[in-house]
């Protein structure tokens, strides 16, 4: 019973699990804490790899909050969250890739300098040239606070071809460029932010180098500096040796920069005192806007052709790299920085340059074969195999090679299309005050006929006003679009003559649609055939008199064919933004094309439903976001351009056929930028503005029959003071998918009744907003939007019959219908003598002015003001 106990150790029972040793209270707080890292750091990951489209602004809360996750996580976990911090920079967001720049000197101090100069600074060398400028400006803000915090070493600054290798890993065999060398454009930027975080990060690096090393970081900011600062210089002195800012916004720094010795780089100095020994090669390249390539738009007139072969056979190079720096500059509208030594000449021979220059000047089309022969040229293969890389023997021979090669790579690797070509620049005279003040008052009057125009054997199916009011075109199905000058109306003596008339396509087809591009002199035009001809109309300014200046039309060459081979083409547009000018068309299967000038490739393609019908009118929006086709079907179909999908379907409610689409444009649309608001032109002689985002009809435009122009509003049928409505139409998640059953569409379908609006056209004066509407009644009506009292008839009445009547009903809510009441013309017998037209009373006959037949087309001019119908009857009128 008094047996030994058991032996005690020497240091004493051991500490329970998660105590350290040798504590004196025992506990859980090592392992509750471990805990909660674990867990925190897990929601961390959680909210970093979040890929979903509202994702953004809990990554910004995230990094708002690093300063005291960093300390809390410790120097392992915030290694390791750092690569999916650094993800951020490829979001779209620019707020959250700005806030990650403010944030990451907080996650550096935690991670160390190694992790830091490894991982971090190459991704902020990247966000150094991103397109905005508060990103641009947060990268610098970084540097400036790693500089200051010692997390920047010699080498980072300088680059290894002045500071030598990276002595914390001497075998690494890595060149790096240097931070102050990338910085160094952006001490010319255009935003005066940047420029003086730029200037922050130089003084920053100056107080942290030797003298020494201060003097070669002068040398390497040279190409900005237009003094030699002195030593240890405040922000102010810097900034006053600077150059003067860039003024394009879209330069770039040349990412391939030729190494340089030091003993290059110590004798190198712009403008200053002492003789420059060699000046640094850090190019700026500049790309061109949509505005600067229309004013710089041509190059070689045979680039274009050699560009389309390289498409079709991939086999060839690109015609990039058959040309050296000049023609690159001249086909791309780049501006460079002069490089010493530069080939000055086409890689092909000049003799084969002459060839293509003459065969484009006699107006015909470059062969394939003999692109081909171009383009495989070893001079060509040198010259791409440089720009991929591919450093062969020929590369070091060559020594213009390296010049071109740099530039070439860094157009391939970012996708720079070239200048579209020459499409004739807008240059309408100068308007007087005058002038102005009569055309903002300006509203059209009844049957001012000016002239007309009938030299088409056939029906007039389009009419296209250029921006600078020169002259319009017309297309018709006799297979050929004419060209008319409007300055030339107060001279034609009622018979207006065609200038110009196109016959670039078949002879037996018949040219649907036309439009002329933005801001141009060229026009688009689509056959019955299928093929889409892009072509300019060449002008000349003659001197009229001592003050004004007049533009004639001159000649036309065509610029480009396409064939999608999928019907005739039966819409026509064009989507114009601040970086894109793209023309759209729509075929017979359905399908809505694009056509970029700048490259072969198609950017996107649009697919309607085969149940909806053909299409008859595409449209786009006044913001350029939205497009919106009609169809025989009576389908509305709504895409967003951003992500090119339909994100609406509607179905008028009779299933009466879209005639015509308008977009609503002018000051009494002032929600046109953020709502898809358009004019529908449909049967019964019918215009509704509809909200395709609610589907809602805001206003309605209806004409009665003539049968009941004298039947009081009470006794009116229901059908015509309906508002018409859109119903929403399912949209299937797949494409192959069926839209509506086949027998629903049997069941609603009905036979077309009464008149059609064909046109619609809107009026923004300084009397007010009006539109005019014609169709297959042969009539111009012009509807006030804001007095119905206002609204006439502009053309088409008999020379005895009555003016219409406008009235407003209410139907409730926030829509309105507007109705016209058109009487017919009176037997004779009830008509005074004084009142017949003159052939009633055996005088002279008069002439009719107005169309016999239905009106296709309408557009306003503004100089002259005037009124432009295009008809069935083969002519085209002019009214004042």
């Amino acid at each position: 019973a008094g047996g030994d106990a058991p032996p005690v150790p020497a240091d004493g029972p051991g500490p329970p699990p998660g105590q350290a040793p040798g504590a004196l209270v025992r506990g859980t707080y090592d392992a509750d804490l471990e805990a909660l890292h674990e867990v925190v750091f897990r929601w961390l990951v959680h909210i970093a790899t979040d890929a979903s489209d509202h994702s953004s602004q809990s990554k910004r809360a995230l990094l708002a909050g690093l300063p005291r996750l960093a300390p809390f996580l410790g120097p392992e976990r915030s290694f390791h969250l750092l690569p999916m911090l650094l993800a951020f920079l490829n979001d779209r967001d620019w707020e959250l890739r700005a806030a990650l720049c403010r944030a990451l000197p907080t996650v550096c101090a935690s991670s160390g300098r190694a992790a830091t100069e490894r991982f971090v600074v190459p991704l902020i060398e990247t966000a150094l040239a991103d397109a905005c400028d508060g990103v641009a400006a947060d990268a610098l803000g970084c540097l400036v606070a790693l500089a200051g915090t010692a997390l920047l070493s010699r080498v980072s600054m300088l680059g290894t071809d002045v500071a030598g290798g990276d002595p914390a890993r001497p075998k690494s065999g890595r060149r790096r460029r240097g931070l102050l060398r990338s910085v160094c454009p952006l001490l010319r930027s255009p935003s005066g932010l940047v420029r003086g975080r730029a200037v922050s990060f130089v003084l920053a690096c100056w107080s942290v180098l030797d003298d020494a090393d201060a003097a070669v970081s002068v040398a390497l900011l040279a190409p900005s500096l237009r003094y030699r600062p002195v030593d240890r210089a405040s922000p102010d002195e810097l900034e006053a040796c600077l150059r003067e800012p860039e003024e394009d916004a879209c330069a770039m720094d040349d990412f391939v920069d030729p190494v340089r010795p030091p003993s290059d780089l110590l004798g190198c100095w712009p403008d200053g005192p002492g003789v420059p020994s060699r000046q640094l090669a850090a190019r700026r390249i500049s790309v061109p806007g949509r505005g600067s390539s229309e004013k710089s738009s041509g190059g070689f007139a045979w680039y274009g052709a050699m560009h389309l072969a390289h498409v079709e056979d991939p086999t060839l190079s690109s015609p990039l790299f058959a040309v050296g720096l000049p023609a690159v500059q001249k086909v791309y509208g780049l501006t460079m920085d002069p490089v010493p030594n530069s080939c000055n000449s086409i890689l092909i021979h000049k003799p084969d340059e002459e060839e293509l220059a003459g065969i484009v000047g006699r107006k015909e089309d470059v062969p394939p074969e003999t692109c081909g022969r171009f383009l495989t040229r070893p001079a060509v293969r040198v010259a791409e195999s440089a720009a991929r890389g591919q450093w062969g023997s020929a590369a070091f021979v060559d020594q213009l090679v390296p010049e071109n090669s740099a530039v070439h790579a860094k157009l391939d690797a970012l996708g720079v299309p070239p200048l579209p070509p020459a499409l004739g620049r807008c240059r309408g005279p100068p308007v007087r005050r005058e002038e102005q003040q009569r055309r903002s008052a300006w509203t059209p009057r009844r049957d001012a006929l000016v002239a007309t125009a009938s030299e088409h054997g056939g029906p007039v199916n389009r009419i296209s006003v250029s921006d600078d009011q020169t002259f319009f075109v017309s297309a018709s199905d006799d297979g050929t679009s004419r060209v008319f000058e409007l300055m030339s109306v107060a001279d034609s003596g009622g018979d207006m003559r065609s200038r110009l008339t196109y016959h670039g396509h078949d002879e037996t087809a018949r040219v649907n649609n036309c439009t002329i591009l933005k801001n141009t002199h060229s026009v688009a035009t689509g056959c019955s055939k299928g093929t889409v001809h892009v072509w300019r109309v060449d002008t000349t300014t003659s001197q009229q008199t001592n003050q004004t200046k007049r533009t004639r039309v001159s000649g036309q060459s065509l610029v480009r064919s396409v064939d999608p081979g999928e019907g005739e083409v039966m819409a026509l547009s064009q989507f114009y933004t601040s970086s894109a000018s793209v023309v759209t068309y729509a075929t017979q299967r359905g399908t809505i094309h694009t056509l970029d000038l700048r490259t072969a490739r198609e950017p996107f393609a649009l697919r309607l439903f085969p149940e909806t019908g053909s299409v008859t009118d595409i449209q786009i929006g006044a913001d350029q976001n939205w497009l919106v086709a009609g169809t025989r079907g009576g389908f509305l179909s709504l895409f967003d351009l951003r992500y090119h999908n339909c994100v609406k379907l509607w179905r008028h409610g009779r299933a009466s056929p879209i005639k015509r689409l308008s977009a609503v444009l002018g000051a009494g649309a002032s929600g046109a930028s953020s709502r898809p608001l358009v004019f529908a032109g449909c049967d019964g002689d019918e215009t509704a503005l509809f909200d395709l985002a609610s589907g809602g009809c805001l206003q309605c435009y209806r004409v009665l029959d003539q049968s009941l122009t004298y039947v009081d509003r009470s006794a009116l049928p229901k059908s015509s003071l309906s508002i018409p409505q859109l119903e929403d139409v399912a949209i299937p998640s797949k494409q192959s998918s069926r839209l509506v059953p086949s027998y629903d569409l049997m069941r609603r379908s009905r036979p077309q009744t009464g008149y059609a609006v064909n046109a619609v056209v809107g009026n923004i004066n300084a009397q007010g907003s009006s539109f005019l509407l014609t169709g297959s009644d042969s009539q111009v009506r012009c509807w006030n939007l804001n007095s119905t009292s206002k609204s006439c008839c502009v053309s088409g009445l008999s020379l005895n019959q009555p003016p219409p009547s406008f009235e407003q009903v209410k139907v409730g809510g926030n829509s309105r219908l507007i109705l016209c009441r058109q009487p017919s013309a009176p037997p004779s017998n009830l008509v005074e003598g004084s009142k017949l037209p003159q052939y009633r009373r055996q005088g002279v006959v008069g002439c009719d002015k107005g169309h016999t037949d239905s009106i296709l087309d309408l557009k306003i001019a503004k100089a002259p003001a005037v009124v432009l119908s295009a008809s069935r009857d083969n002519t085209v009128k002019l009214w004042a």
